[in-house]
């Protein structure tokens, strides 16, 4: 029997084979009339076609607009803006660029947003704070949060997920982000219950065959440690990603990936003796099997952060994104960010 799951928090997320195909309908429901559809480079051209015919057959208005990561900018931004006056609804669909844009557009137009969320940068689209665009100096605000998430193990797999490089994608994202909700919201219970979820669920996937079947669990995995992490709060592993994609463009997700190891090692040090140190050392274990013996993750220098830019990132995180550094038992002092950041290099 196929996976299905519905949830309220306060974002409505539907986790349902074909569900993209009623996405005009959920527009509809929100009394819209005009909408933008978000995509990015990870969305194909068939499968974009999907949620688009939804749109004609609501007889909405609609336009598409296609962002490249590096597009994905401050001054851009501004333009964008002007342009998408009138706006009701924006449909975020792809990767984390097409969730990003899509939060700040429905923020500044004060407009619905509905997300359709693929990899890389899965957890994007449940996230009230995100990535801040390239050149964006200051405290990026929280945003609001999609009306609703909508994940569809059809479209994934039909957008080939069931890629090996992709899914691997996929399994280090989980992995990091169960890692920060247990390291950092170990106090709240709800997020420890959904992170340990996702881990288990991990755990029983290598052992399945990799067919469609094991493609919805592993998205299965995914909403679940996406929605640990919003209610952990963030760790010194987000904020860096994202300060590091606001100075330098670089992908919040590949660098995230740069740091996991050397935070999640650190983090080890400080769930010692705490309720949750058993779920969080399987989920360190199966990041370092996962790695073992192969190049899965990038160095800093990999990325183009070469020793002259660490100051720059330390400095930038602790000015404008301290609330999330006081929450990560990792970090005492700008030494120990710059510490973090000489390990991931």
């Amino acid at each position: 029997m196929s996976f299905e799951m519905e949830v309220n928090f306060p974002a409505r997320i539907v986790m349902r084979s074909s569900e993209a195909r009623a996405v005009g309908l959920e527009l509809s429901v929100l009394g819209a009339e005009r909408a933008v559809l978000v995509v990015d480079d990870v969305v194909s051209a068939g499968v974009a076609n999907r949620v688009a015919e939804s749109l004609e057959t609501a007889r909405l208005k609609w336009g598409m607009l296609a962002v490249h990561p590096e597009g994905y900018e401050i001054g851009k931004m501004d333009r964008i803006t002007e342009w998408l006056q009138n706006t009701e609804v924006v449909v975020a669909f792809g990767s984390w660029p097409a969730m990003a844009l899509s939060k700040v557009l429905s923020w500044r137009l004060n407009a619905a947003l509905v997300a359709v969320p693929l990899p890389p940068g899965f957890a994007e689209a449940f996230r009230r704070k995100t990535v801040p665009p390239r050149g964006f100096i200051g405290r990026f605000e929280p945003l609001k949060l999609p009306t609703s998430i909508i994940v569809d193990p059809e479209l994934a797999i039909r957008n080939k997920l069931a890629g090996e490089e992709i899914r691997s994608s996929l399994v280090l994202e989980i992995l990091a982000g169960s890692l920060e909700a247990l390291a950092v919201g170990w106090r709240n219970d709800f997020a420890v219950l959904l992170a340990a979820a996702a881990v288990e669920e991990l755990v029983r996937l290598a052992r399945l065959a990799q067919d469609d079947r094991g493609v919805e669990r592993l998205l299965q995995a995914a909403v679940y440690t996406s929605l640990a992490r919003e209610h952990a709060g963030g760790s010194a592993l987000s904020s860096l990603a994202r300060s590091i994609h606001a100075l330098f463009g670089v992908c919040p997700y590949k660098a995230e990936l740069a740091l996991v190891k050397p935070w999640a090692r650190a983090a080890w040090r400080s769930v010692q003796g705490l309720p949750v140190a058993n779920a969080y050392r399987r989920a360190l274990c199966l990041l370092e099997e996962f790695t073992s013996g192969f190049s899965t993750l990038p160095t800093l220098p990999d990325l183009g952060l070469q020793e002259s830019r660490l100051d720059l990132i330390v400095e930038y995180a602790w000015t404008f994104d301290h609330y999330s550094l006081e929450r990560d038992p990792t970090v005492s002092s700008r030494f120990s960010l710059r510490r973090l950041l000489a390990e991931a290099s």
